[in-house]
């Protein structure tokens, strides 16, 4: 019985071991905003599925390749950081031993795969290259990603920020794809506000995407001189590093507000829905008020967390939108 037990606690610390180099919560993000983007197609043109469940399937497949891609490159990327985090992340998987480099790059191959073969299925089924080609794009990407750019100057930063702006922009081009015989719609699909939204939204997660990885960059400073990397950190120094997040920070806060104001045009609708947009604003404040301050690595973390509770915000906005107008 005591043998047992502790099988089943070490397949416990083992499974929360794999989470965390997979990044399950980034994951859950990843396949929330693709979701949200899918809600505010159909919210937008009020339409709804058809009885047939192909569509519902083929979404979640698409959603399932780009999850298994993404856990693969986080996988990948501590296989090759095991050095900068035994420094800057010394509770990591890889770092203490509770996860081999081996079985790193044994989930990176297996979580690649499947997501490229989930990708070639969606390319028979639905005959959309350019989503198989992105597919394909991101893998390679990623794994060039963390063994060259991460450790150059700012070029590692805007490629994870493009990769995170793609899984809208891939959202997106699937649903304007969809067969019409699938859909079921009383109104006029309006093409130009949802292709609005995406827009904005592709920005507005590049924008954010790329902070947190600049952020990031400050957090594994040490790590990252320690491997001589040029990251823009070490090259420009913290200071000039934290004024360049401050005003990206503040070109977001300008978009949004011209986003909100261009979408609904000061409308009743528009001073009904601030509240939610606001306690997006209210985090993207706090975030500059702190990066105005002495930076230590707590308040780093706390900047980072902040960042991801703001995504999480305006990702779920399409479905707040829908309940305000039940009011």
């Amino acid at each position: 019985m005591e043998r047992n037990g502790c099988n089943f606690n070490l397949s416990i610390y083992s499974m929360q071991a794999f989470l965390q180099i997979v990044r399950w919560k980034n994951l859950a993000i990843i396949a929330l905003t693709m979701y949200s983007v899918r809600f505010f197609f159909f919210f937008n043109s009020e339409a709804v599925i058809s009885t047939n469940i192909k569509e519902h399937f083929d979404f979640f497949l698409l959603v399932a390749s780009t999850v298994f891609i993404a856990a693969g490159g986080y996988s990948i990327n501590d296989y090759f950081d095991v050095k900068t985090d035994a420094l800057s992340h010394p509770n990591r998987p890889l770092v203490t031993g509770k996860l081999s480099r081996r079985f790193a790059l044994k989930v990176h191959l297996i979580s690649s795969v499947l997501g490229g073969a989930i990708g070639v299925y969606l390319l028979f089924v639905n005959h959309q290259f350019s989503l198989f080609f992105c597919q394909l794009f991101s893998i390679g990407a990623l794994i060039y990603y963390a063994a060259v750019l991460k450790r150059s100057f700012l070029i590692g930063n805007v490629t994870i920020a493009l990769l995170t702006a793609l899984v809208v922009w891939l959202t997106s081009t699937y649903l304007l794809k969809i067969p019409s015989h699938l859909l079921l719609s009383e109104h006029i699909f309006n093409r130009a506000i949802f292709s609005n939204f995406s827009w904005f939204f592709t920005v507005f997660s590049f924008g954010l995407t790329l902070v947190r990885e600049l952020i990031k960059d400050m957090q594994d400073i040490e790590g990252d001189a320690f491997i001589q990397a040029n990251t823009f950190p070490i090259l420009l120094g913290i200071n000039k590093s934290k004024y360049f997040v401050i005003s990206l920070l503040l070109l977001i806060f300008v978009l949004l507000v011209a986003q909100l104001r261009f979408q609904l045009q000061w409308t009743d609708a528009f001073l009904r829905q601030l509240p939610l947009a606001g306690i997006g604003v209210i985090f993207l404040v706090a975030i500059y008020l702190l990066l105005l301050k002495h930076l230590s690595v707590v308040r780093l973390k706390w900047i980072d967390g902040s960042i991801k509770i703001a995504m999480v915000v305006g990702l779920v906005l399409p479905y707040y939108w829908k309940w305000m107008e039940s009011f």
